[in-house]
């Protein structure tokens, strides 16, 4: 898509990428990923670290809701 996407269709898009990740959970991707861009002037470390805590913040609400359908 051209254009501006919402949060939540980059969150999609980024979920299902980093759930085709061969060995290693997204977590850990993205801690090695941040790690390599530390040294690297050319790597945008901020979007990295800001793509790790907006999946995590997905996954959390994600799981609130669940739990919230489950004591209904």
């Amino acid at each position: 898509m051209i254009g501006q996407k919402k949060r939540r269709d980059v969150q999609r898009d980024l979920a299902k990428v980093l759930a085709d990740l061969p060995s290693e959970t997204p977590d850990a991707w993205f801690e090695r990923e941040i790690t390599a861009a530390k040294g690297q002037p050319g790597r945008d470390l901020e979007t990295l670290k800001m793509l790790k805590a907006s999946l995590k913040r997905a996954a959390k609400k994600k799981r609130s809701k669940t739990k919230l359908q489950t004591t209904r």
